[in-house]
């Protein structure tokens, strides 16, 4: 992910290290954000660390870009892919206020008019999809086409904006 940011904006500062070791320094920020990767995280180390960068009357924000089961493209992409899905931590369950206060969530619903290609692009930026033997990744992407069955379609995607406040 960090080569593929750097290629798309190259004048922006990248640091080497991970949710649990924020290479910043303490207070440093006021939001702290992750796109589609929190629920992999360790929950309890990586909270320690954005509160430690995060100053105060800051928090945090994590999205997630969800297949809704309303689009029956999307659901049929979630159907093929789960073959090979593994189940992320529940990290809700590991959530205590006490660094960050209560979470606050909202979904966001957008129409997009997506390429077949986009489509098993996005398919394939999944961990069922990267963890998947070869022969398998064609096979979701041979799939995905026929679900699309067309050059283009027109997807719902639900966005799920999780906030928190540093306590």
């Amino acid at each position: 992910m960090r080569a593929a940011f750097a290629r798309a904006l190259p004048r922006v500062e990248l640091h080497p290290g991970s949710a649990e070791a924020i290479p910043l320094a303490d207070g440093s920020f006021d939001v702290v954000t992750a796109g589609q990767a929190f629920h992999w995280f360790e929950t309890q180390r990586a909270l320690a660390e954005m509160h430690r960068v995060t100053r105060p009357g800051g928090g945090f924000a994590l999205t997630w870009n969800r297949w809704t089961e309303d689009d029956p493209i999307l659901n049929g992409m979630q159907l093929v892919l789960q073959e090979n899905r593994s189940k992320p931590a529940p990290w809700r369950d590991e959530y205590l206020d006490g660094l960050f206060g209560p979470i606050e969530q909202r979904t966001f619903a957008e129409r997009r008019v997506l390429t077949a290609d986009a489509l098993v692009a996005w398919a394939a930026s999944t961990s069922p999809f990267v963890t998947a033997p070869a022969a398998q990744q064609a096979d979701f992407a041979r799939r995905i086409r026929e679900l699309v069955g067309a050059p283009e379609a027109e997807v719902t995607v639900s966005t799920l904006v999780v906030v928190a406040d540093r306590a």
